[in-house]
């Protein structure tokens, strides 16, 4: 495991307010992480961006899947990854609905927004927006949740 302080990769409902206005300014990752001119690396040491503008800026294709865990542990699939964050670190949603109540409720009655982990050996690559923001799910489900180093 990394030392230091890890900070998930998770928005709430109150992300889409201009920065300043709202009093959570904390609200999402672009608010909330330290930008890091280093490259992002997984546990194993491969690369999934080279600093914190490509993991964020215009094209946001990872270099590498998130397939292993803090641990270093394969992530068994299929599975999910809590996030309601765009690709550039902001909110997805500003409702309650699809932040599975700011992330305080797991019943199949709310939603909240997540991603799909890639299988290790698919040898695939989530490209865009795919490895933060694909979909919604109810909130019952036992997905996971990215944390970075600060």
């Amino acid at each position: 495991m990394p030392e230091g302080t890890c900070l998930a990769w998770l928005s709430d409902s109150n992300g889409n307010s201009p920065a300043g206005i709202n009093p959570t300014d904390t609200a999402d990752p672009f608010r909330r992480f330290v930008p890091s001119p280093a490259p992002y690396i997984l546990p194993n040491g491969t690369q999934i961006a080279a600093d914190f503008e490509d993991l964020t800026g215009p094209d946001a294709i990872l270099d590498a899947a998130i397939n292993i865990d803090a641990t270093g542990t394969p992530i068994s699939f299929p599975g999910g990854v809590w996030t309601n964050t765009t690709v550039n670190g902001g909110s997805k949603h500003d409702n309650l609905i699809f932040t599975c109540v700011d992330w305080s409720f797991d019943a199949d009655s709310f939603t909240g927004s997540h991603e799909l982990t890639e299988d290790p050996g698919s040898g695939a690559t989530p490209d865009f927006f795919e490895w933060t923001d694909l979909g919604i799910s109810g909130c019952q489900n036992p997905f996971r949740l990215y944390c970075f180093q600060q």
